[in-house]
């Protein structure tokens, strides 16, 4: 199986069209976990693969998966923010940003997981395990201005009604209680 992955490797040198190419990726992608059980030389044939097949969602979720089994945060990272730029607002990229924020914190990346949940909360759909991130984070910073940013967003996203005047209160409430305190 190494010699069927050498003469698809030795292929891929040769280059070709964007579909030829990811196509040859993606053999050796599966070759690479399913018979040689080799992960890390997996997750770089999926990337070969979305090199030139960049709107692949298969590609892209099989390589986040990887990414997790293999405990690249890093990795993971920059495949799910690779993604999110390619999509429109929605479930899926609301769900890569909270999975980005996630692992960026695992990298002790605080404010990159801030930046990133911050884009997940203003996303559509509304995103409550953003706001909850957030707030979690700024708790545990002690980092106030954010706890209020986090607040005022959720209440700028949510536009109008009873819960935007929620979020509006609890960010006002939380000012003045720490106004109070200083």
């Amino acid at each position: 199986t190494q010699n069927a992955v050498d003469v698809l490797a030795s292929r891929v040198a040769l280059g070709g069209n964007d579909e030829k190419l990811a196509a040859l990726f993606a053999r050796i992608a599966q070759l690479e976990e399913r018979e040689l059980k080799n992960l890390p030389a997996a997750a770089d044939a999926l990337r070969g693969r979305l090199r030139f097949a960049p709107d692949d969602a298969q590609a892209s979720k099989r390589l986040q998966q990887l990414l997790v089994e293999l405990k690249d945060d890093a990795g993971l990272v920059d495949e799910c923010l690779r993604r999110v730029a390619r999509l429109r607002p929605g479930a899926e990229r609301t769900e890569l940003l909270l999975a980005a924020g996630d692992a960026a914190v695992s990298l002790g990346r605080n404010d990159q997981a801030r930046d990133v949940w911050l884009r997940a909360l203003k996303s559509t759909p509304y995103s409550k395990d953003a706001l909850e991130k957030l707030l979690a984070l700024g708790r545990t910073q002690k980092n106030h201005r954010l706890i209020v940013r986090a607040r005022v967003a959720a209440a700028q996203t949510l536009a109008d009604g009873q819960p935007a005047a929620e979020q509006a209160a609890e960010a006002g409430a939380y000012l003045y209680g720490f106004v109070g305190r200083t």
